[in-house]
């Protein structure tokens, strides 16, 4: 009886298998890394929500309204890897004006 079990098992892994597609790239890497594309425009909270705490905040001074302008620094992690998908690889800097993002510092953004 075991056998036969062990052999439907068996049967079922193997047939299940061959059909499998691998999911894209992208679809790998965001949840495994945590990130999500950052806009021009979102408040401090959704940056902190989509990428957590930044490694450093640059005070950068006031603009010509008095807004405080400072500088988040998200550090690249791995960069052995080919692939900079948000911060993985490269260090961006995101530059905010009172609560809102206004500019980005370091590589393509998505």
């Amino acid at each position: 009886m075991r056998f036969l079990v062990l052999l439907a098992l068996l049967a079922f892994v193997f047939v299940g298998c061959a059909g499998i597609e691998l999911p894209p790239a992208k679809k790998i890497l965001a949840p495994w890394s945590g990130t999500s594309p950052v806009q021009l425009g979102e408040s401090k909270d959704s940056v902190r929500g989509k990428w957590g705490e930044p490694d450093e905040i640059e005070l950068l001074g006031a603009d010509e309204v008095g807004l405080i302008k400072e500088a988040w620094v998200y550090r690249g992690r791995y960069s052995d890897i080919p692939v900079d998908y948000k911060y993985l690889s490269k260090t961006k800097r995101l530059i905010f004006t009172g609560d809102s993002l206004t500019a980005y510092e370091g590589g393509e953004q998505e």
